[in-house]
């Protein structure tokens, strides 16, 4: 009877435990609707616990709102997206229909360079690869033909790509954007500065049922065309915005004063501005 209790003690004593050390990490993936599949993906790349931009966005683009996302470099923007789009395809609102046969991409996202774009596909194919979801990579510096063949077989779920290749494989029909769900813009800023906002805006402008499409907008900095132009342009009225940059130079001219609340960052919608308690790599 001793040991009973003795063991029934000791498996409260750890759930207690549990129970305190998640409290003590508010972004702790447990605390987030991760289905078990992509739970385990994390759990073999070792992460424990959400970036405070993967943290602040998760809930908001798995509810379906479209976003602006602002974060310095060093908070992987890539997972902020990865994340919440596959848990949407494989149980949400989006969930991915089990067609063997032709199947439009139902995501696209536009990179400014090569090098991000593959860096982004190989996230994708990590942990949605193992979830049946096939992601392809358009961009300059290789064979287009390749890329072709991979497009016109129809059964690419995730296209990630330059803006100019895309566009490109748009204007030649080999990308039907009639199945649509999520389109992303990652480092919208430097896909302004180097010039690409007609590829970019081309893309964003053909013809499908934007009202069934999520459009999800990160950058590290606000230059005119992000801040202003693409929003109104690109988003939906009830858009929410998330700027941990903009907060961080606030805590930065307040840290004389001994503020220092690191699990603090501003949060944007339709209503204002509030508080959230939601808290390396690109």
């Amino acid at each position: 009877m001793t040991k009973k209790k003795s063991k029934k003690a000791k498996v409260e004593e750890e759930e207690k435990k549990k129970n305190v050390e998640e409290e003590e990490k508010p972004n702790a993936v447990s605390q987030f609707r991760i289905s078990q599949p992509l739970m385990a993906k994390l759990k073999e790349r070792g992460v424990e616990s959400l970036s405070p931009i993967q943290a602040m966005t998760f809930d908001t683009i798995l509810d379906g709102f479209d976003l602006m996302g602002q974060a310095s470099a060093g908070q992987d923007k890539t997972l902020a997206f990865v994340l919440p789009i596959l848990e949407s395809l494989i149980n949400g609102s989006a969930e991915q229909s089990k067609k063997t046969g032709y199947r439009a991409p139902t995501v696209i996202v536009l990179l400014p360079t090569r090098d991000l774009a593959i860096q982004v596909l190989k996230e994708f194919g990590f942990y949605g690869g193992s979830l049946g979801i096939v992601s392809c990579c358009v961009h300059g510096g290789s064979s287009h033909k390749v890329q072709t063949k991979k497009l016109k077989r129809g059964r690419v779920d995730i296209i990630v790509g330059t803006p100019g290749r895309v566009k490109d494989q748009i204007e030649k029909g080999n990308i039907d954007l009639s199945n649509l769900k999520f389109r992303v813009l990652g480092e919208a800023d430097e896909m302004s500065k180097k010039g690409l906002v007609e590829h970019v805006e081309f893309i964003l402008g053909k013809e499908y049922d934007v009202a069934k499409v999520q459009t999800l907008l990160f950058s590290t900095t606000m230059p005119h065309w992000v801040e202003e132009i693409a929003p109104s342009r690109y988003l939906k009225s009830n858009y929410k915005k998330v700027d941990l940059v903009g907060n961080e130079k606030m805590k930065t001219s307040q840290s004389d004063g001994g503020f220092s609340d690191k699990r603090n960052y501003r949060f944007s919608g339709q209503g204002g501005t509030g508080r959230s308690n939601y808290g390396n790599r690109w």
